[in-house]
């Protein structure tokens, strides 16, 4: 029997076309959830897709691939349909696609036909982008691959490049590729995942004769002029990341975009000439050059991993920001542990690239960072985080529930930030580590945190695992700021002493929590942890 599917379906201002989109996808036997990623929509997208029988995870905006890789980790299947929220399934395509997947091994993303209401058909088939037809992008080379590529394959199989609104992906080899480059805010990132695909050595495949319903256009429609210039950025990346010949080939989309700024304004249309214009611009604009996968400027990747570059103070007004904000965020303490945790596990990996903060907690990742010369601004240490923001919320009025701990520990935290600050608890609670790993009990505890209504939520269950927990159940936890701390609740309720100042500056904090907890912590401190290092160092010396 043929492997379940999930469905993703990245929204944003799509009120209009959600119920259709997600309905269809809804109804088809093989489907388990369908989750809806919400990208800050100001309309009703949300709850017209909740109502369509979606699951809907909210999340600021950080383009299509960003919404992409939230959802996708989220979903348990094998396969994980991406479907815009402009398209339709219609009967009989997903299945498909699917049996195309299971007998082809090696296939790891396929699309089905793309068609208009009116009955035309979409260009699926791409070829890579080369010199010569880059002067044709966008929508000339596209007709091309239509008129001459996708004839070529009349029973479909390994392409180039698929440009769908409905990919099927074998979720081992969307892992594998670490999912889209969310560099790419809304254009080119198709083109650079199937291109990523390719290197790893999976093939790319188009399935035509099942076609899928597609409003072209529907999504982008309130971009405007700004729409071409989204392109021009995401098509840059796409020369640079993969054209052997990134100078020559911009050089050559500038002709085009140019070419038609001329001829627009040859037939007085000047308003066309000057949204090509804008897009040549963009074309020579040297995009930002955060590294690959962290969809910020303002975030650095150690190991494939993103942190924020941001100290204890910038993290403090951030979430206090987030927490006026009145809406659903996920705030990481991330220290080496977490690298090998985001490396070894999919789950991990899709919360921390999920995740609204990642703060640097731990003195390894600063030398890191100054190594590979993307220097941080300084660590964020979790207990200092977490006191600071029991501080906060004492002079705010901010409510605070505390979740996990040694039994008597969150209470007696809770009990000491009353005292100190003036902290006001809106819940306590000490689930068991089976509890919050049991997916029933795990969304009850959720559940229970969402009806404390608290602004922030403190959650001790140990790294990577509360992480886990929380993107696994974000839909479910209402509208606080939820943040792992960890042990910090043993150092803000005074059940276990912190290391002293100077060891903490010196980087030495794990010799001391070594030595409480030998038992618990050596095979983390003394043989995991160097394993992180000595790949890093391994990594820095391939780049030279």
């Amino acid at each position: 029997m043929s492997a379940p599917v999930d469905v993703v379906v990245v929204a944003h201002r799509s009120a209009a076309t959600i119920d259709a989109c997600v309905r269809s996808a809804v109804r088809e036997p093989m489907v388990g959830s369908v989750f809806v990623v919400d990208s800050g929509s100001p309309d009703d997208s949300s709850a017209i897709a909740r109502r369509a029988g979606a699951r809907v995870l909210r999340a600021p905006n950080r383009g299509f691939g960003a919404g992409c890789n939230l959802g996708v980790g989220a979903t348990t299947a094998d396969h994980v349909l991406l479907l815009n929220p402009d398209a339709e399934l219609r009967p009989g395509t997903l299945a498909a696609l699917v049996d195309h997947l299971d007998r082809t091994p090696g296939c790891g993303l396929v699309s089905s036909d793309l068609e208009h209401p009116d009955g035309r058909r979409e260009p699926v088939a791409r070829r890579r982008p080369s010199v010569l037809r880059c002067p044709l992008e966008p929508g000339l080379a596209a007709r091309l691959d239509a008129a001459w590529y996708q004839r070529r394959l009349p029973d479909g199989g390994p392409v180039q490049w698929l440009s769908g609104a409905a990919l099927l992906a074998r979720r081992t080899a969307f892992d594998e590729v670490h999912g889209f480059d969310e560099r790419y805010f809304l254009y080119g990132e198709d083109a650079d995942l199937c291109l990523r695909m390719q290197a790893a050595g999976w093939t790319t495949e188009w399935v035509p004769g099942c076609p899928t319903s597609h409003r072209s256009g529907t999504s982008t429609a309130g971009l405007g002029p700004s729409a071409k210039e989204l392109w021009a950025q995401g098509w840059r990346r796409v020369l640079d990341d993969h054209h052997r010949h990134p100078s020559a080939a911009r050089r050559a989309t500038q002709v085009g975009l140019v070419g038609r700024a001329v001829v627009w304004t040859a037939l007085g249309r000047r308003d066309r000439a000057e949204t090509w214009a804008r897009a040549s611009r963009a074309m020579a604009t040297t995009p930002t050059t955060e590294p690959r996968g962290t969809g910020r400027a303002d975030r650095i990747a150690l190991l494939g991993t993103a942190i924020d570059v941001v100290d204890l103070d910038g993290a403090v007004e951030r979430i206090a920001a987030m927490a006026a904000e009145g809406s659903f965020r996920h705030v990481v303490t991330a220290n080496v542990d977490f690298l090998r945790q985001a490396d070894e596990s999919s789950p991990t990996r899709a919360a921390l690239r999920a995740a609204d903060l990642v703060v640097p907690d731990g003195v390894p990742l600063l030398w890191m960072a100054r190594w590979q010369r993307t220097p941080l601004r300084g660590r964020v240490n979790g207990t200092d985080l977490t006191v600071r923001l029991l501080e906060r919320a004492g002079a705010t009025g901010w409510t605070v529930c505390y979740v996990g701990g040694e039994p008597g520990v969150a209470a007696a935290a809770a009990e000491a930030a009353a005292g100190r600050w003036g902290t006001r608890t809106a819940g306590i609670r000490c689930p068991s580590p089976e509890e919050m790993d049991d997916p029933v009990a795990g969304r009850e505890v959720a559940e229970w945190v969402r009806s404390t209504g608290a602004d922030l939520v403190l959650l001790a269950i140990g790294g990577g695992r509360q992480e886990r927990w929380v993107h696994q159940h974000r839909d479910a936890l209402g509208d606080g700021v939820v943040i792992g701390v960890g042990s910090a609740l043993d150092f803000v309720a005074g059940t276990r002493p912190r290391a002293p100042r100077w060891m903490q500056q010196a980087g030495l904090e794990w010799a001391w929590r070594l030595a409480q907890e030998p038992g618990r912590l050596w095979r983390r401190y003394l043989v995991e942890d160097p394993q992180v290092l000595l790949a890093f160092a391994r990594e820095r010396a391939a780049a030279r």
